[in-house]
């Protein structure tokens, strides 16, 4: 049986048993290797001249990134 160069997935031959276990073995690699890939969420909001907004994304954010009208960027 050959594997796949990156993540060591199945690459069965015509003449390989095919096997239910191998099956669950590389979809538990492909689960893993999603789950480390980084959430990324764009959006806009227009501000209303509050001192503070809150904007909820249904996790904790390691970082955000602002822009302003004009471009320029901030970090929050």
């Amino acid at each position: 049986m050959e594997y796949t160069k990156n993540y060591h997935l199945n690459q069965w031959d015509p003449t390989d048993r095919v096997l239910r276990t191998d099956f669950n073995s590389d979809n538990q690699k492909i689960d893993a290797a999603l789950g480390a890939v980084p959430k990324i969420i764009a959006g806009s909001y227009t501000g209303d001249g509050a001192a503070s907004r809150v904007i909820s994304l249904g996790f904790t954010p390691k970082a955000v990134f602002v822009w302003s009208t004009s471009g320029i960027m901030t970090d929050s």
